[in-house]
């Protein structure tokens, strides 16, 4: 039941995007404080310009961000090699000082955001997770042999940039650092500043370690709380809209803004016609306290 709905669910939401005038914006948050000429960006989604951060949009804001000092906070499970190096590259070619905060789970591609820092943060309670590059592919054997070769590279280039942090603070070398992301190796506050990879352990800070949850299940190594959290979602039953809103981000994989407009039904009948949404779908949605009880 549980896989019918999310691939359902994402059917709807991709049918909406076609017919929407305006697709819902994915979220991240930028925050300024002139006076002080500094700038704060919130990353707490999967990177991933569709079903979560819009990474171009992303990256034309920071470009256009005057300040002296950036910081990025991350909670994210990681998402698109690709758009994730877009956003390093943004945040190197920054004149801001950069720094960086781990302020709960970053993971894969996260985590070399977090590289990106000029001093880098984390909560102590926080998780920070390392591996190689993965990928969804289909082709013959010359064009997957084209994707591995590729995937080589980003890991080689993922791995130098771990290095560079970790061997400047006389942490684990660039040999140790392939082996960690080889076995998928997740890290503790005190673990990885131990590794190299931060500088400071801070405070917790009030951030839901719910976002991407979906993600974190198909790892391989999820540490056990995380695991247990995941089956909480899974299992919590749906009373509320916001119940529905949390189950859509949390489990389905959708950013808080899509899960939002899925959750509400907020389709015209016009709209519901065009999108090809049929009767029997919005009662699943209409009726999502009875159906997925007991999940």
């Amino acid at each position: 039941m549980l896989n019918e709905l999310q691939a359902r669910a994402r059917a709807l939401f991709e049918n909406y995007r076609r017919v929407s005038a305006k697709a819902p914006k994915p979220f991240f948050n930028i925050q300024t404080q002139q006076d002080n000429d500094e700038a704060t960006i919130y990353i707490y989604d999967v990177i991933d310009s569709w079903f979560g951060v819009d990474v171009s949009e992303l990256v034309d804001e920071l470009n256009n961000l005057d300040v002296s000092k950036l910081n990025v906070r991350l909670s994210s499970p990681g998402g698109s090699v690709g758009e994730g190096i877009a956003i390093m590259s943004a945040l190197s070619s920054h004149r801001a000082n950069i720094h960086t905060y781990a302020d709960s789970i970053v993971a894969s591609m996260a985590s070399g955001i977090l590289m990106s820092g000029e001093k880098i943060h984390m909560a102590e309670n926080a998780t920070l997770m390392i591996h190689d590059p993965l990928v969804l592919t289909m082709g013959n054997s010359r064009e997957l042999r084209k994707v591995a070769d590729l995937l080589d590279k980003f890991g080689d280039q993922l791995a130098r940039n771990y290095s560079k942090q970790t061997e400047s603070r006389n942490g684990i070398n660039h040999a140790a650092i392939l082996s960690a992301m080889s076995d998928e190796t997740w890290f503790t506050a005190e673990e990885a500043k131990e590794a190299g990879f931060i500088d400071e352990i801070i405070e917790t800070i009030p951030v839901k370690n719910t976002v991407g949850l979906h993600v974190l299940a198909t790892y391989k190594n999820t540490p056990d709380h995380l695991k247990e959290k995941i089956s909480a979602h899974q299992k919590k039953n749906i009373e509320t809209i916001r119940d529905f809103e949390n189950f859509l981000r949390d489990v389905g994989g959708f950013s808080n803004a899509a899960a939002k407009k899925i959750a509400a039904a907020g389709f015209s009948s016009d709209q519901r016609d065009a999108a090809g949404v049929d009767a029997e779908l919005m009662n699943l949605f209409d009726n999502n306290s009875r159906i997925l009880k007991g999940i």
